[in-house]
């Protein structure tokens, strides 16, 4: 994940993600719950809205989730935003994830294997990650790169539309 929490005030829940590019911005999971509804909602209706998985629930066409959100589920259509730690090597051609993947768990990606050396993973997660949520839509997938030359390249493919 390439953006950071971000403190507020709601007092249901104290930290939040806004996934920012430019002007435009998106509520990462469950925020709009947390600000907007939790507090004109039963405690019935509260209790319904936590038995759903993050993607069954109807505000969450208007929030970005995460691999942890829609692992499972096959969804109609995907959007996909590749942060800017996503970039492409164009002498190697390959996409690979630098230092600002902010992920915490990510960074502290390494194994210890069985010959006692330890091995950072994180880009071998990130990739998997990245794959996941790729692969969740049935019917398409929208994908936004912020690294201009893999903007660039998607453009490009055979397989991307600019519409």
């Amino acid at each position: 994940m390439d953006w950071e929490y971000k403190n507020t005030d709601y007092p249901h829940y104290k930290h939040y993600w806004d996934i920012e590019i430019g002007s435009w911005q998106i509520p990462w999971n469950e925020e709009i719950f947390w600000r907007d509804m939790y507090d004109s909602l039963s405690k019935r209706e509260i209790k319904k809205y936590n038995m759903l998985d993050w993607a069954e629930k109807d505000y969450s066409v208007n929030e970005a989730g995460s691999t942890f959100t829609v692992q499972g589920f096959d969804l109609s259509y995907v959007g996909v935003i590749l942060g800017p730690s996503v970039r492409y090597d164009k002498d190697k051609k390959v996409i690979w994830f630098d230092e600002r993947y902010k992920s915490q768990e990510y960074m502290k990606g390494y194994r210890m294997m069985e010959d006692g050396t330890k091995v950072n993973i994180t880009s071998q997660i990130a990739k998997n990650e990245l794959r996941v949520l790729l692969t969740r839509g049935t019917k398409g997938l929208y994908i936004y790169a912020c690294d201009s030359e893999l903007r660039q390249v998607l453009k490009e493919s055979v397989l991307c539309k600019e519409s």
